[in-house]
């Protein structure tokens, strides 16, 4: 290595030699002191100005080794000192380089290797005697000289202490040590203490590669890295080198073991075990087996390093993340007593999350803090965003992008719990401030959102809230709402909780009654005390020493403790400090004194005697540890070094003595422990608690004061939950305080604690809080300082009517309303009572309310409906006066309401509005109207938008002027915007898209609306609109004519809405309309009844009336009448008039109505009569006038109504005409169901010309069309219908279509797209087989896989897939009797049976017990499946697993066999295009030959000729003879070449046919992938391919995919255009698919024309796209 001393800058002191190990931290040099010449090691930061990070671990490493400054073989420091602008920690030279550099040339030889891991042992055993753990072990911390054999152990920098935990999974990359030579528990997934048989892993993973060279474990990725040391295997190292020992490869095993208790369990055992195997090889030269690990003994007592008898509930919590991991979402709670071991018992279940890449992380509630809202669950969501930020760049940027995405304008409100979400997305502007019910379900859905961010298939969550006894309401709220989130999946909720401090009326019991009303998955586990043969296994394995040893022992502290696991432990440790308990040195082992013991008095109180065992500690330490307890479970140096007045480097030293006996621990030994953000956390509540006891009573006020006084010094209160710390602590303290300041600062900050719970929906704490800042101020408060105590009393009744407490509030509103200053200021509170009225329900007194305040603002509202109707024409009458001759778009200008008095005014009426529509509708218009008026008179303001909006809606209903009240909503949009007034906006856009714009403008226009108003009704928690969005949306879907299967997957997603925020009248309102849709494609019970298999229709009606739902009675009633004309039941249809007529004013003006009046007239049309016709004429008269305004939505309707009418009256000629236009106006409008009930009507009114043959025409296309839309019901209706016209119809059969079993998800449908690109991308067989196999293994969740296909009558293997080793082998063309690695009776039986075979256990099936290969593998779950092709077997595929049973779930065998049949098509196109090229071969070969033969006769002739020429005249015959045989010869060498041309130019267009396929995706959708090069032949064949493929099989799409594509020029470019243009005069929709970045980049360069073609990036963009155009969706 090279002088370093230019690149480290070292000083004056010391001058560098060479650089020994570079690192990003910490660089190691060796220096020589230049006062003295002495050679030292310096280990330096890695900056010259280094972070507080850097200075921090050198502290700590210092720390740790003044601790074992008296071990030989550790590198021993002499301080910290400065060098340069560096620090740096220095050692005295020592001999010898990092056993790193001798391995840099090859590895060592067996008994070198040996040797210097038996010198490694006896240093690591002294560190280990010390309680150290040193964490990184491996070849670059370890010193090595050959000359002498010695070495020294180095880098403490993350050492800690022994026993301690990491605080849950991390991420790989952020791990402590060296990621390859880390054992599992170091890895944070196993949930197990790090001890010494972490380090002598870290040292068998070093001992292997000195003995092979190579690592047990290599990969670059690190979560590979990870999940190898928790689950694989290594290969021993005598398998790697028959000259490695097999006795020396079962140590190393031994040392590499997952489980800790497997491994040697100290150093000093290993180097026994080296030692012997030394002093075999010296002396014999070989080495005998011998028992490993007969001097491996620990001679301290660790405590319980497993379970005890756990194993029953250990297996039920394994299987309830099993089920959460793969669908819904659970609850585990584990009950028992303090220190029964409820945390260790989830603790594991870090394994299994590990191993199923998911995300463990966890809470707990604290004591002392109870009432923080959301504190355990804050500090799980905290430790998983952590947790996400720490993996690779590309993940965390793809977390950005769904919390931007989920959280949208909401993200601020959970800022305050989860700060870090401001370091991921960026500093958040503020949320809207909203009413109580929006507010809260604003907040219900952020939280909700963001944890469907975490909740994947991928990374199940596992989420532990501990202590829940102590957890807050909300939290308990918040459980509830998780669980009950229908859409919530891959989720396990873990809690424990004490059973004895839960009662049935505490806030858990309830909420577990109701979860399970509300049908989740709640698991309860009740721990019970261990038995005594439990603590026997516990003490046998903590001693060292055989149950019978230790059973009388076990017996003694079993009755003492109760069999209370942590109890044992302490009592344990309490007799070894007080020698009852002892490590014999002569006797190599633990021994006791049982009468000591026996007669030793135990508290039954654990709490108690934690506080004994604490009492042992150093004064200092406890001091510290007693406020340490008050701040909380959980607490940094920062925050303890205000309250105990000492640096943070002076409390770590305090708190040494607490790590070292086990009361507490650090959560971030990297980070030193000595800096203000350290942490640490008490390592059980039963010890802070002990500590907080210690305390005497009397003076825990004062404590509590002064970390209060202290917290608030610090500053830093815009954090939530600093914030709620000092109120906490100071409110304990409210007698002390004795300054009216203190007291009114401590209220001022009692009143922003109390807006944050509310905030958070912690309403009770809330009310506590602002109850204290209440009490603080001063009898004269009203008067000297108004603003608080009117802030105070306005939260304080809100948050009061929120929790329920309606007295309580009253009061407070009442003494608000008598002080306030003012009418404005009491207007104010009254819109805040106003709000919370509507929460309750109470809206008629409501409306008193409201009436009662606008009156003191001089705005009257009358007391009877006849004086409302009066004032409404009064009010109309006004609008031309306050319009003052403005157009209406000139409102947008008009000046904004500034004064205060009428802003409070507006604000009112708003807030009565939904007061007035539900509990005096009589008085709704005239508020409507009294708000636009004020709004003309006064100026705009953000209520002035909803004003003008429902104007706009009355313009139509009132007064059907469309145009004036299209403009008004539009108007009232454009003027939200301005105003930025969000909280209306899902209103606004809720009334223009299902209310007014569809009377102008094409239905389809109001998707986007819907959509957009459905998502800002959400972002601002408005349920109400949101739930009426919610059954709108699908019917609107249903007029524009959305395929039936898509209508069905929106309804079950606005179903899962309307659950998640309790809204049952909408959630029945959208499951009838579900039902409806589903009597439409037959899978209903009945086509005239909307009852379900699970879903009662008599018991769904009678919720809605009892909630006084109109919109759910209309929709109920009109569905009946739709549905029973449709299916033939007029009578019954107009029989549903009777009870929609009270209700339809709920329906006004909404798309439904107008549904209503085509159905309403056909009904009446279809009985026929005078009068009938008449009730027909007038619905005619309503949908006329409609359609002069909206053409594109009426007209047809309007056309099949005077159609219908001209057929009752006999003009059948007129009938006819009419139908065929109306047909046109909805195919214009793309309405298909209206299309098809055109062509249905026709067709009965030919039938009844007598024109059977023009009738087949038009249910033909019916038929068509109720195909195209799903409506198989009315399909088999007009078969059944028309039967006697059905001989005419032309019988046409359906592309075929892909099916997926029912809960495929998107996971399967993306395994299909890649087996399909395999296939269409490679012609060549082994790498389509090769990729197709390896996409079957990981869709299947197979570990080995078998394709054996049918040739000639036998069947031969040709694929074999296997994950260990991972590698697929084709083209093997073996018979299968010749395989014995393969079930052949499965096989066999399978293909001649022909259909499907799972089997559990095979090899104990008695039809395959006797199969040779089941019974020597013994596989655990097969699955075994027929291939077909084009109708006959064409072969099987057999896949395995050898570790799970039920691995294959019987539901994924369809989608197996699917991608099975890609792979046999594979094979079939792979051997047609072998046989293709051999043909051509061959042609060229006989070309070849026949050209040779006609050139060699020519030149015989020739020379004959030339050597007879004086026998001419005697050969002329003969010559003419030849040339006449030379001309047939050459006629046939043209008919030779024409037949080759021909044979040619079927091979090429064979070859055209596989480079241009047309794959048939499903009905009327085609897929051409275009791979390779394309010239301007392949040009025309992409042409002539694409328009004969579409025209043959009526496609109404085709996908062009570029994937494949090598280059593009403009002639290609020409190419699509072309196609695309020619492919529109047919009628086909052309979509291109595939366009890569740098293709992109051509097109646009090219200036290329693609107006009217559709383009994709991806063909599975292109395939969603073509299904929703179609309607053609995969059935899931």
């Amino acid at each position: 290595m090279g002088s370093t001393s230019g690149t480290l800058g070292l000083d004056s002191t010391f001058e560098a030699i060479e650089e020994i190990a570079p690192g990003k931290e910490h660089v190691w040099v060796r220096a020589r002191r230049k006062d003295d010449g002495t050679s030292w090691i310096l280990e330096m930061t890695g900056h010259e100005l280094p972070s507080s990070r850097e200075i921090a671990l050198l502290r700590h490493e210092h720390e740790i080794l003044e601790e074992l400054a008296a071990i030989p073989g550790v590198l021993h420091s002499t301080g910290l000192v400065r060098v340069g602008r560096r620090w740096a920690l220095a050692f005295p030279g020592v001999a010898g380089r990092p056993l790193r550099d001798a391995l840099r040339h090859g590895r060592l030889p067996q008994k070198t290797a040996l040797r210097v891991v038996v010198s490694v042992c006896e240093v690591l055993a002294a560190v280990h005697e010390k309680g150290i753990v040193h964490k990184d072990i491996n070849p670059d911390h370890i010193f090595y000289d050959p000359a002498t054999g010695a070495v020294h152990l180095s880098h403490f920098g993350i050492a800690g202490r022994i026993g301690a935990k990491l605080a849950g999974a991390v991420a790989a990359q952020s791990l402590e040590g060296t990621l390859a030579y880390v054992s599992p528990e170091q890895t944070g997934r196993t949930g197990r203490p790090l001890g010494r048989t972490s380090d002598l892993y870290s040292l068998g993973v070093t001992l292997y590669e000195l003995l092979t060279g190579a690592l047990p474990f290599t990969s670059t990725d690190p979560l590979h890295l990870v999940h190898s040391h928790i689950a694989r295997t290594p290969t021993p190292p005598h398998e790697l080198d028959a000259d490695i020992p097999e006795v020396v490869s079962a140590i190393v095993s031994k040392l590499l073991a997952k489980e800790a208790d497997a491994r040697y369990q100290s150093a000093s055992g290993l180097a026994a075990d080296l030692v012997e195997c030394l002093l075999q090889l010296d002396e014999r030269g070989e080495l005998q087996p011998f028992p490993l690990g007969q001097h491996d003994r620990r001679r301290t007592f660790t405590g319980a390093s497993r379970l005890y008898g756990r194993a029953r509930e250990v297996e039920a919590l394994r299987e309830a993340f099993g089920r959460a991991s793969r669908k819904g979402a659970e609850l585990v709670l584990v009950a028992g007593y303090a220190g029964i071991g409820k945390s260790a018992l989830v603790q594991e279940l870090y394994p299994d999350v590990a191993l199923a890449h998911g995300y463990f992380v966890a809470g707990k509630c604290d004591q002392y803090n109870r009432n923080q809202p959301f504190s355990a669950v804050s500090q799980a969501l905290r430790d998983l965003l952590r947790q996400v930020m720490a993996e690779r760049p590309a993940e965390v940027e793809t977390l950005r992008h769904s919390l931007a995405a989920v959280l949208g304008a909401n993200a601020a409100l959970v800022v305050p719990l989860l700060p870090e979400i401001e370091g991921i997305l960026g500093p958040q502007p503020e949320v809207l401030t909203l009413g109580p019910s929006e507010s809260q379900n604003r907040f219900d859905q952020v939280l909700q959102a963001l944890l469907s961010v975490f909740c994947r298939p991928e990374h199940p969550l596992s989420l532990f809230l501990d202590d829940l006894q102590w957890a807050d309401a909300a939290s308990i709220r918040l459980l509830r709402l998780w669980l009950t989130d229908p859409g919530r999946s891959h989720l396990l909720l873990l809690g424990a909780y004490r059973e004895q401090e839960v009662d049935a009326a505490h806030p858990l019991r309830q909420t577990l009654d109701a979860l399970r009303r509300d049908g989740a998955r709640v698991t309860e586990i009740h721990l019970e005390p261990l038995s005594c043969d439990d603590v026997t296994s516990l003490l046998a394995d903590g001693l060292e020493l055989p149950p019978d040893a230790v059973a009388k022992l076990a017996e003694h502290v079993a009755q003492k403790t109760l069999g209370n696991p942590f109890f044992v432990n302490q009592l344990v440790l309490a007799m070894i400090h007080d020698g009852d308990l002892a490590w014999s040195e002569a006797a190599g082992a633990w021994q006791w004194d049982l009468e000591a013991i026996a007669a030793r008095s135990v508290s039954d109180d654990v709490a108690e005697l934690v506080a004994a065992e604490l009492g042992r500690l150093p004064a200092d330490t406890l001091r510290v540890l007693r406020l340490a307890a008050c701040i909380g479970h959980q607490f940094d140096l920062g925050a303890l070094s205000l309250v105990a007045a000492l640096p943070p480097a002076e409390l770590a030293v305090a708190l040494r003595s607490a790590v070292h006996a086990g009361f507490v621990q650090t959560l971030d030994a990297r980070e030193g422990g000595a800096h203000e953000a350290s942490r640490y956390r008490f390592l059980h509540d039963r010890i802070q608690q002990g500590a907080y006891l210690m305390i005497p009573e009397p003076e825990r006020p004062r404590v509590h004061l002064d970390i209060g006084r202290a917290l608030r010094a610090r500053g830093g209160l815009d954090a939530k939950g600093a914030l709620f710390s000092v109120v906490g602590h100071l409110n304990r303290a409210v007698k002390l305080l004795a300054s009216a300041e203190e007291k009114l600062d401590l209220a001022r900050l009692d009143l922003a604690a109390g807006r944050n719970a509310k905030t958070s929906t912690a309403y009770a704490y809330a009310v506590e809080l602002l109850r204290v800042g209440l009490g603080l101020l001063p009898a004269d408060a009203w008067t000297t300082e108004y603003t608080l105590t009117r802030d105070l009393h306005a939260a304080c009744a809100e948050s009061e009517y929120l929790a329920g407490h309606f007295d309580e509030a009253e009061a407070l509103f009442e003494a608000g309303l008598r002080h306030a200053q003012d009418e404005v200021e009491r207007a104010a509170l009254e819109s805040v009572r106003l709000r919370l009225y509507q929460v309750a329900g109470r809206y008629a007194e409501g409306m008193v309310l409201a009436t009662a305040a606008l009156r003191r603002l001089g705005v009257e509202l009358p007391e009877t409906a006849e004086e409302a109707n009066a004032q409404i024409a009064a009010e109309i009458e006004q609008i031309p006066a306050g319009m003052a001759g403005r157009s209406i778009e000139e409102l947008l200008t008009a000046p904004r309401m500034t004064d205060p008095r009428d802003r409070a005014v507006i604000t009112l009426l708003v807030d009565s509005a939904p007061c007035a529509y539900i509990g005096r509708p009589a008085l709704f218009p005239l508020v409507a109207l009294r708000m636009l008026n004020f709004s003309l008179r006064h100026g705009n303001a953000e209520a002035s938008c909803y004003a003008y909006s429902i104007y706009g809606f009355m313009r139509i209903v009132m007064f059907g002027d469309v145009a004036s009240g299209v403009r008004f909503s539009e108007m009232s949009l454009r003027l939200n915007e301005q105003l930025g007034d969000k909280r209306l906006r899902g209103t606004l856009l809720h009334l223009h898209g299902d209310h007014i714009q569809f009377w102008q403008r094409h239905m389809r226009d109001d998707l986007p609306v819907l959509e957009s108003a459905f998502t800002a009704c959400q972002e601002v928690g408005d349920a109400v609109y949101a739930g009426y969005l919610a059954f709108e949306t699908p019917w609107q879907h249903y007029e524009i004519g959305t395929p039936l299967p898509d209508l069905l997957r929106m309804c079950e997603g606005f179903v899962t809405f309307a659950r998640r925020t309790h809204n049952r009248p909408v959630e029945l309102t959208i499951q009838l309309e579900r039902e409806y849709f589903r009597a439409l494609t037959g899978a209903a019970v009945g086509e005239t009844s909307l009852a379900g298999p699970v879903f009662d229709e008599a018991d769904a009606l009678a919720q809605i009336h009892a909630a006084s739902f109109g919109c759910g009675i209309a929709f109920h009633h009109i569905l009946r009448l739709l549905q029973a004309y449709t299916f033939g039941k007029p009578a019954e249809a107009l029989a549903e008039l009777a009870h929609i007529q009270p209700v339809l004013g709920a329906v006004m003006a909404m798309p439904i109505e107008a549904t209503l009046a085509l159905y309403v007239a056909l009904a009446h049309l279809a009985l026929g009569g005078e009068e009938h016709l008449e009730a027909a004429r007038k619905e005619e008269e309503r949908l006329a006038a409609w359609a002069t305004h909206g053409r594109d939505n009426f007209r047809h309707k309007w056309l099949l109504v005077r159609a219908e009418r001209a057929r009752v009256e006999g003009r059948l000629g007129d009938a006819v005409a009419l139908f065929d236009e109306a047909i046109d106006e909805a195919q214009r409008g793309a309405f298909l169901q209206y299309e098809a009930l055109g062509h249905e009507l026709a067709a009965g009114c030919l039938r009844q010309l007598g024109s059977g043959r023009a009738a087949s025409v038009y249910v033909a296309e019916a038929i068509d069309a109720y195909e195209r839309w799903g409506a198989n019901a009315k399909v088999e209706d007009l078969r059944g219908r028309f039967g006697d016209v059905a001989r005419w119809q032309r019988i046409s059969q359906p592309a075929g279509r892909l099916r997926f079993p029912s809960d495929a998800g998107g996971l399967d449908i993306q395994a299909l797209l890649r087996a399909s690109s395999a296939i269409s991308s490679e012609l060549l067989l082994e790498h389509a087989l090769d990729r197709v196999m390896r996409t079957i293994l990981a869709c299947a969740g197979a570990q080995r896989g078998a394709l054996v296909l049918e040739r000639e009558g036998a069947l031969r293997l040709e694929a074999l897939a296997s994950l260990e080793p991972d590698e697929v082998r084709v083209k093997l063309d073996a018979p299968l009797e010749a395989r014995d690695d393969l079930a052949q009776s499965v096989i066999r039986y399978t293909s001649r049976l022909g259909e499907p075979l799972l089997l559990t256990d095979p090899a104990i099936d008695p039809r395959f017990c006797d199969d040779p290969y089941l019974r020597r593998r013994a596989p655990r779950s097969l699955l075994c499946l027929v291939l077909k092709q084009r109708g006959r077997r064409f072969g099987v595929l057999l896949l395995e697993h050898f570790e799970a049973r039920d691995a294959f779930p019987a539901e994924r065998a369809e989608l197996v066999q699917i991608l099975s049949v890609q792979a046999a098509g594979a094979i079939e196109n792979a051997l047609l295009y072998a046989s293709l090229e051999d043909k051509t071969r061959e042609l060229a070969a006989h070309g070849k030959l026949l050209a040779r033969e006609v050139e060699e006769r020519t030149a015989e002739l020739r020379a004959a000729s030339a050597r007879t020429e004086e026998q001419a005249e005697v050969l002329r015959a003969q010559s003419e003879r030849l040339e006449r045989e030379l001309a047939e010869r050459c006629q046939a060498e043209r008919e030779r070449e024409a037949l080759h041309r021909e044979v040619l130019r079927a091979q090429e267009d064979r070859l055209a046919e596989l480079s241009t396929p047309l794959i048939p995706l499903t009905k009327g959708v085609l897929v051409m992938p275009i791979i390779g090069s394309v010239d301007k032949a392949r040009a025309r064949q992409i042409l002539e391919a694409a328009l004969a493929g579409a025209h043959a099989a009526s496609a109404r799409l085709v996908l062009l995919d570029l994937t494949g594509l090598r280059s593009v020029d403009t002639a290609v470019v020409s190419t699509f255009v072309e196609t695309a243009r020619a492919l529109a005069l047919l009628g086909t929709e052309t979509v291109l698919t595939g366009i890569r970045g740098e293709v992109a980049q051509v097109l646009v360069g090219l200036d290329a024309d693609f107006r009217g073609i559709t383009t994709r990036s991806s063909l599975e963009g292109g395939i969603e796209h073509a299904l929703r155009r179609t309607g053609a969706a995969f059935r899931r």
